[in-house]
């Protein structure tokens, strides 16, 4: 991706990390280590890789840079499983940390944290663990946008 933003404009300014899926709302009792590692390895591998080679490319090209990272409320408030809870607060760290350890190279990171959107995310999410999803149903009741997609996929719950 950088690769391919250096060969067409000669330069790279800017970095979205704006990639994620969900994990299954399982708590911490029953998530699965084939959802955490693929959870994990999107959520927060991905943007830690895409932020170490733009900062290489900051750093050569040596007049700064922008990082932006797409995070979630999840990942200071439970509205989701464990799992998503914790990549995004792993996101988060990064992205405070990076801006901390490169602010003298004039090199930016900010983090947003969005609450529940109506996208495609939970097309990643398969089928909730009941269990989970049954002990947060109260937060996700809150973002709207999330609602109209869990009606769909458990209108029991609802």
């Amino acid at each position: 991706m950088i690769d391919c933003a250096l060969s067409s404009f000669g330069r790279l300014d800017i970095l979205v990390n704006n990639a994620g899926v969900m994990d299954d709302m399982a708590s911490v009792a029953d998530f699965l280590d084939s959802k955490y590692d693929y959870v994990m390895g999107i959520n927060v591998y991905g943007p830690m890789c895409a932020m170490r080679n733009a900062i290489q490319v900051f750093l050569k090209q040596g007049d700064g840079g922008n990082i932006i990272t797409v995070s979630s409320v999840g990942g200071s408030h439970q509205a989701a499983g464990v799992v998503y809870g914790a990549s995004k607060a792993a996101v988060n760290a990064i992205v405070r940390h990076t801006e901390f350890v490169y602010r003298n190279e004039k090199i930016r990171c900010n983090a947003i944290a969005p609450g529940g959107i109506n996208t495609e995310i939970a097309q990643s999410m398969g089928m909730p663990n009941l269990d989970g999803f049954g002990r947060i149903k109260g937060v996700q009741a809150l973002m709207p946008g999330l609602v109209k997609l869990k009606i769909s996929l458990l209108p029991h719950y609802f």
